[in-house]
């Protein structure tokens, strides 16, 4: 039987190694989509449902620039469009490897670690540890690949005024003990 000084210490060493996983895919999935020049976008305008997807050229400050799928161009005033939303570049099996990368990981953290507390601070690495981690990384590998796949190839909102000074997102964590 684990004492309860010991279980605390496992307990806040398990919540230390999720925080870090959870913070690391919280900041790599929290960066900011700018639309450049070449990066396929879908404009919606302020009249009616329509909305047209073409690829971004060079703008000016009052206009946006387009060219079609067909090398077609096209200008919109800034004020005529409603909403600018940026394609994603990464295909659904691109998204699911991640996915299953990702859930990998921290199944296998997480059942590494669960495996240890339940366990009794055994020195064996053949025991509940090492079951521990296949089984839910096994399941994380398989739940990642699921969400990955799902979350392939969407569209994201971006702003049509130009901001400056703008910062980056993140993640910040702070413990106290």
């Amino acid at each position: 039987m684990i004492d309860g000084s010991r279980l605390r210490r496992k307990l806040a060493r398990l919540l230390l190694l999720a925080l870090a996983v959870g913070a690391y895919g919280a900041t790599a999935s929290a960066q900011g989509v700018l639309p450049d020049t070449g990066t396929r976008v879908r404009v919606f305008f302020n009249q009616g449902r329509d909305y047209y997807i073409g690829y971004l050229l060079p703008s000016s400050a009052d206009s946006i620039f387009l060219e079609g799928p067909r090398g077609d161009t096209m200008t919109v005033a800034r004020t005529n469009v409603a909403r600018l939303q940026v394609g994603s570049d990464s295909s659904r099996g691109t998204s699911m490897a991640i996915g299953m990368g990702v859930g990998l990981v921290t199944g296998a953290a997480a059942g590494f670690g669960l495996g240890e507390l339940l366990s009794g601070g055994g020195d064996a690495m053949v025991g509940g540890n090492a079951f521990g981690a296949l089984l839910l990384g096994s399941i994380g590998t398989v739940a990642g690949g699921v969400v990955g796949y799902s979350a392939g190839g969407h569209w994201r909102d971006v702003s049509i005024t130009p901001t400056v000074g703008a910062r980056g997102a993140g993640a910040r964590i702070a413990l106290r003990f």
